[in-house]
């Protein structure tokens, strides 16, 4: 027998199928914006709706991004590879970890949806020369709080293929 959550779920599910906006669906079941995309990300996260089927929401939503279930299995970085906004060369921080998609950077406190030009620098540990790309910010941890360092995660946008073959020749070197 199906839980009344079941029901809901799979009900939720049908009616994004079908193509109901946003605003009807937390109309009809009562949900706030931060209940939406938790429900959504719920439902990618059990199965029951592809990434692809939740992605037309992502403008209108930009905090709905599913930190699990990435394009692009990212790689941690485990030495300091700093990175800096162009635009604003003192907001730096270092690379937590990255893929061809995009970037998780400690110490940045940026907004979610906010687009930046990022240069991550040379490195002779990581032996790659400088990246430039364009990113968006997708989600915050950490912000304004506690003594842990904010972590923002960046979906890039636009990059060159030079920096793009930088980023995949770091992205499939070994940890260490």
């Amino acid at each position: 027998m199906e839980s009344k959550k079941e029901l809901r779920a799979l009900a939720i599910v049908k009616d994004l199928r079908s193509g109901v906006e946003a605003t009807k669906i937390m109309t009809k079941y009562k949900l706030s914006e931060k209940g939406f995309c938790s429900v959504l990300r719920k439902l990618v996260m059990a199965k029951f709706l592809l990434r692809s089927e939740v992605e037309r929401f992502n403008e209108k939503f930009p905090e709905l991004f599913v930190g699990d279930l990435r394009l692009a299995a990212r790689k941690q970085i485990r030495f300091p590879l700093f990175v800096c906004d162009v635009n604003n060369q003192s907001e730096k921080g270092f690379v937590k970890d990255i893929s061809r998609k995009g970037i998780a950077i400690e110490g940045f406190e940026p907004k979610v949806g906010e687009v930046k030009s990022l240069k991550v620098l040379s490195s002779e540990v990581a032996e790659c020369s400088t990246i430039v790309f364009e990113a968006r910010c997708v989600w915050i941890e950490n912000q304004g709080g506690d003594e842990k360092e904010p972590v923002a995660g960046f979906e890039i946008t636009s990059i060159s293929e030079s920096a793009l073959s930088e980023i995949e020749k770091l992205s499939s070197e070994p940890a260490t």
